[in-house]
């Protein structure tokens, strides 16, 4: 294909260099960059809660945030009941993904009504019961291959509107390998002994991408030009 640099930028430099600044200060092993990103030394809060405090987590509330208010947006800027459904179960997924990943607003209230690290919430949110968060890690993978891998390429020739419509753009398998290239090098410092704050959930890097990978989907199928239902002629392959 073609090189848009416009794209480029967009689907591979700008997230890559997020993330290389963000694992950079990560694993430097300097106190002030530590905490910006992960928070490790806020003792006021329980450890296994400070990186919900940290830049990162942060970042990805605000994608998800972000992803929420254009799936919202589209739904009252068409009067077609088809994209209208698309959009508002959308809408419907960010609003779960962003409660989940703000513990329901646990995250924020106990920080900032100093609860004692002793006396806060055991149970937070859903996704972590009985290691779901595992099962949805890998399901949300193998979704991520499906939609941003196999689909822009196995669909490339196909004609139906609606198809054409959904299918993601083929700059996203960079952005794919963004995510791929910052998880291999961020647990490979890790293995290093390098970084602290996140210990087991080092994933979060590859996870902030992967959030990316969603707002950038939804924004862009947000500003297409929707088929005109009923005129699309049969499905097919050119």
């Amino acid at each position: 294909m073609d090189m848009n640099w416009r794209k480029l930028s967009v689907y591979f430099f700008l997230p890559l260099a997020a993330m290389s600044v963000l694992v950079a200060m990560y694993f430097s092993g300097i106190r002030i960059f530590e905490t910006i990103v992960a928070m490790p030394y806020l003792e006021s809060v329980p450890f296994r809660m400070r990186r919900e405090l940290g830049l990162m987590e942060n970042l990805q509330v605000v994608l998800i945030a972000a992803a929420l208010f254009i799936a919202l947006r589209a739904v009252f800027n068409t009067t077609v009941l088809l994209p209208r459904v698309l959009f508002g179960l959308i809408g419907a997924m960010c609003l779960f993904m962003l409660l989940e990943e703000t513990d329901y607003g646990l995250n924020y209230y106990e920080f900032l009504a100093g609860v004692p690290p002793g006396e806060t919430a055991n149970t937070r949110n859903l996704h972590n019961l009985g290691g779901a968060h595992k099962q949805m890690k890998r399901a949300g993978d193998i979704l991520m291959v499906l939609v941003f891998v196999i689909a822009p390429l196995a669909m490339m020739r196909v004609r139906a509107k609606w198809i054409r419509f959904l299918v993601p753009d083929r700059y996203f398998l960079l952005t794919v390998l963004v995510a791929f290239l910052t998880s291999t090098v961020a647990h490979a410092l890790e293995d290093r002994g390098l970084g602290v704050g996140l210990k087991s959930n080092i994933s979060e890097f590859r996870e902030t991408v992967t959030y990316y990978i969603a707002f950038l989907y939804i924004f862009a199928l947000s500003r297409r030009e929707l088929p005109e239902v009923g005129r699309e002629k049969p499905g097919g392959v050119k």
